[in-house]
């Protein structure tokens, strides 16, 4: 067995940018979708700015991602959905880094984060970072 390393995967806006991803009000945002390798172990960081954030946060996955053209990041897609049994990994309400640990992730090929404005969540909140960690053997 060899020696094991983290991989560290930026959460990226649908366009593929490094942009925030705005989460403006009570609204449904998605991240570009991601290639899940290496599942033995995996965490995401997140950090959110603006003003009243209140948001949930999930993780979305899929066994093809053929459906998810460039032209339809960023919108609900059929093949993607949260593993049944799971619900959100987070609920924030601040602008503090969050770490959630041991995702439970079915053993699916690609993910995204699906972020739903709740009540109160304020026109100028953003996912300003985010980060997915697996472990991976190298």
């Amino acid at each position: 067995m060899g020696r094991l390393a983290i991989s560290k995967k930026r959460i990226l806006k649908s366009d593929g940018t490094e942009d925030d991803i705005a989460i403006a009000g009570a609204v449904t945002a998605y991240s570009r979708t991601f290639t899940l390798d290496y599942l033995s172990a995996s965490s995401m960081a997140l950090k959110f700015t603006g003003t009243g954030i209140n948001v949930k946060v999930y993780v979305e996955q899929s066994a093809d991602n053929a459906d998810l053209v460039q032209s339809a990041q960023g919108s609900a897609a059929s093949n993607y959905v949260v593993p049944d049994g799971n619900s959100e990994i987070a609920t924030i309400t601040d602008s503090d880094w969050h770490i959630i640990p041991s995702l439970s992730l079915a053993v699916m090929k690609y993910g995204r984060v699906k972020i739903v404005g709740q009540a109160g969540n304020g026109a100028d909140v953003v996912l300003d970072e985010g980060y997915l960690s697996c472990q991976e053997e190298v």
